[in-house]
């Protein structure tokens, strides 16, 4: 009797050198790592537009509330403190406007910010003694803006017309956008004077746009 021996080929699994392996773990880190900075980045900036709103539109709508309630108490000056109700709510419309024009994109060009800026200081003179006036010198349209920086710049853009009107006595607010060397500078005037006169400077309005 004869046996004939089997001959049993084993399968030849390819062994994936470790170099490969630690290859692959580091590319799936970095995409890790970069996803959780971006989520942070997310994170942070939504935390600085609550604070915004909060300090912008949450004390605008406090003072709103105490100036209808002292109209409940006090007959007297009840056409100005309704004119002022109404100043405060196109605040906070604006605010909210400023806010969400801001977020619609991650990076912008700085023309898109020139059309913005114009649209609000010619709203902000319309019917006031004062014209609005925009220059802009040797500035890429194209220069890209971020988020944070749109709406810081618009922030300054309503805090400076404020200021003129509140205390210049001239009659035109002047933008000056320009570059110098790789940064872009704005520069903010009016045509008044006031030498004579004692500027009351204990608001925020100058240290929060500085």
């Amino acid at each position: 009797m004869h046996f004939h021996r089997i001959h049993r080929k084993r399968a030849e699994v390819p062994i994936v050198p470790m170099i490969d392996i630690l290859f692959i773990l580091l590319i799936g880190f970095s995409f890790y790592f970069i996803r959780v900075r971006n989520l942070q980045k997310i994170l942070q900036f939504r935390k600085e537009i609550a604070n915004e709103l909060h300090d912008s539109v949450g004390t605008t709508v406090t003072k709103s509330i105490y100036t209808a309630q002292s109209l409940l108490h006090n007959k007297e000056g009840r056409e100005d403190r309704i004119e002022q109700i109404i100043d405060y709510g196109r605040q906070i419309n604006a605010n909210f406007r400023d806010v969400l024009w801001s977020m619609e994109k991650n990076t912008d060009p700085i023309v898109n910010l020139f059309d913005r800026i114009s649209e609000i200081g010619n709203a902000a003179v319309a019917n006031t003694r004062f014209d609005f006036r925009m220059i802009k010198e040797n500035v890429n349209q194209d220069h890209p803006l971020t988020m944070r920086q749109k709406r810081e710049l618009l922030m300054i853009t309503r805090e400076a017309i404020h200021n003129a009107f509140k205390h210049s006595n001239g009659d035109m607010i002047e933008f000056h956008f320009s570059m110098v060397g790789s940064k872009l500078q704005l520069c903010i005037k009016d045509n008044g004077r006031n030498e004579n006169s004692e500027i009351n400077a204990s608001g925020m309005g100058l240290e929060s746009m500085k």
